[in-house]
């Protein structure tokens, strides 16, 4: 067991200037004889430590017996404390207390057992009921080098918010986050893992990316009451992150994380998820060359690289990634490669004219034309190099739809005004949330529904319809969020809120409901609700049209047969056959 202190400062890793510090009295000796031992030697004399034979573990004359003691297991780290806290009047009888973590379950201590009193050494052990006193006994000779050395590989302590490799099982080489340590229970940590929930008995692993809620079966899916967090089937995610825990024996600090990895990352960060991306550990293809412009992130100062910096070249066992940096005003410094970044912006905002406000990439200049990208699409508009200024633009891995389309606002306090969409994303309740950029020059975010194309007036799937890398945005559903009234079965007259909608294997169009006074969310026949304010038919309330007509249109002949009235209900007939021949009834159900 080693007890560290902290510092009295904020760790920098700008080397500071060296001054004299105050040493406590006590701790003069010591610091004689580290100094003695290790710094005043130059090193052209440094030779060999000399191990004499009073540095090897053993028992010396003036040492006190050791004993061992048994403890509950995983408890040796309290009882540890406690002593130390009654050092004052133990010190007559205890010198050292410590644990070997070879052996879980007992504590050693040097003492002797020389008083009776109340407040002797043994009284006290008796207080604790971790510790049982009948296994007391002393370590031989013979056993005390094995107490005092700890044989094999030190263990490795993961923290909250490091970066590790898996190195064995199923997801050995995958690249995680730890989200939490578990002290008490074996050290096992919490890993936010980058990889898809396929079984790896193929050959070919699957390609690593973000959990989709929507591509799962539902059945299986929970959603839990904080937004972005699901668990499925066995399986739990956050912000798109696989949760799973780990020995800490299968982990080990990664070196690098790759690109596809850290926009994984990027994505999950973007959906709420508590990601520093700046703690990722240098990638192996990070280079800085002499006069390389950068920014020192904590303070957002700019320097020039003074010394060239390749961490390929460095050996694995290395730690060594400072970077010589010339700061203006400050000289040069040495600072973590970690906390720099390439000064390179090619971002710009144009400033006037017909794409005043517009933010995107220079992708292509001649001259003093600027070719400029928004989207993904390539070159979209060209404009002149002194009508913009530098800037940062909105950084997406993926091509929003519909972006810069005319629209016109069918509802809400901006209804039957016009504007452009200008971001589009998806909520916590999985439903399209479309921002509009009003020419007014005011801005509003509305749902799917209450917006329309300003030419065609369709929906803007009917419009546009999506990609195959845009299917993330595929989350829209016929009345989706509408509240309704059951009419039937054992939840009539309870109020839910429609989820989705699928038609089944005989043609009719099934409701996916959550009932809000329950918390539960059931299947049921569309025919069987009521929108809550007027009471009418969804179909009514709001008509399918477009797409959602053709996919989640109900045959209505097939409807009629199975909702209509009844033919020749209440026709008197002459049963000529059977038990009851020869009666007339009225025909029923």
């Amino acid at each position: 067991m080693v007890f560290l202190c902290e510092a009295s400062e904020a760790p920098t890793d700008r080397i500071p200037t060296l001054q004299s510090l105050e040493k406590p009295p006590t701790l003069d000796a010591l610091v004689e004889r580290i100094e003695e031992r290790y710094v005043k030697c130059s090193s052209t004399e440094r030779s060999p430590i000399d191990e004499s034979e009073d540095d090897l573990p053993g028992m010396r004359k003036d040492d006190w017996p050791l004993w061992r003691l048994k403890c509950t297991p995983r408890k040796e780290y309290f009882i540890i404390y406690e002593l130390m806290m009654r050092h004052a009047t133990l010190s007559d009888e205890l010198r050292a207390v410590f644990y070997n973590a070879r052996d879980i379950g007992y504590v050693y201590l040097e003492a002797q057992f020389q008083k009776s009193a109340i407040s002797s050494l043994r009284e006290v052990l008796r207080e604790y009921s971790d510790l049982k006193l009948t296994s007391l006994t002393i370590v031989s000779r013979d056993e005390i080098k094995p107490c005092l050395v700890k044989k094999g590989a030190i263990r490795s302590v993961f923290a909250a918010g490091q970066w590790v490799e898996i190195k064995k099982g199923l997801y050995r080489g995958d690249i995680g986050l730890v989200a939490d340590d578990f002290r008490d229970d074996d050290s096992v940590a919490g890993v936010k893992p980058s990889t898809s929930t396929a079984k790896r008995k193929q050959r070919l692993r699957p390609s690593p990316r973000l959990f989709d809620p929507t591509a799962c079966t539902q059945q299986d899916l929970v959603p839990h009451e904080q937004s972005q967090i699901f668990s499925y089937k066995s399986w739990r995610f956050e912000y798109g992150l696989q949760i799973k825990i780990f020995s800490e024996r299968v982990l080990s600090p990664a070196r690098q994380v790759p690109p596809s990895i850290c926009s994984i990352f990027m994505d999950a960060k973007a959906k709420g998820a508590d990601i520093d991306m700046h703690s990722m550990p240098i990638h192996l293809f990070w280079r800085f060359e002499v006069g390389d412009e950068v920014i020192y992130r904590p303070d957002q100062s700019r320097g020039v690289v003074a010394s060239p910096f390749d961490p390929s070249s460095l050996p694995p066992s290395s730690k060594s990634t400072f970077i010589e940096v010339e700061f203006e005003n400050e000289g040069r410094h040495n600072v973590l490669a970690d906390n720099l970044t390439k000064s390179i912006i090619l971002g710009v905002e144009v400033l006037a004219g017909v794409h005043s406000g517009k933010k995107g990439f220079v992708i292509a200049q001649s001259d003093a034309l600027l070719g400029i990208c928004v989207g993904a699409n390539g070159l979209d508009f060209r404009v002149h190099a002194n009508s913009v200024k530098l800037s940062v633009p909105d950084f997406r891995n993926t091509e929003v739809p519909w972006l810069n389309t005319p629209v016109k606002l069918l509802s809400g306090p901006f209804g039957i005004t016009q504007g452009k969409v200008k971001d589009v994303g998806v909520t916590s309740a999985r439903s399209l949330a479309i921002t509009v950029s009003l020419y007014s020059g005011e801005e509003c975010t509305v749902g799917y529904h209450a917006v329309r194309e300003l030419l065609t007036g369709k929906l803007l799937l009917d419009y546009q319809p999506l990609k195959r890398h845009q299917q993330q945005f595929n989350v829209e559903a016929p009345w989706k969020e509408v509240q309704v009234t059951v009419q039937s079965g054992r939840f009539a007259g309870r109020f839910a809120i429609v989820k989705n909608a699928r038609i089944d294997s005989l043609g009719s169009l099934r409701l996916l409901l959550w009932v809000t006074s329950y918390n539960i969310s059931i299947e049921i026949d569309h025919s069987a609700v009521r929108e809550q304010m007027t009471g009418a038919l969804l179909p009514v309330y709001r008509p399918l049209e477009g797409n959602q007509l053709k996919h989640f249109g109900v045959n209505t002949s097939l409807e009629s047969m199975r909702t209509g009235p009844v033919p020749w209900l209440g026709m008197v007939i002459d049963i000529f056959a059977g038990s009851t021949k020869g009666r007339v009834a009225p025909l029923g159900m």
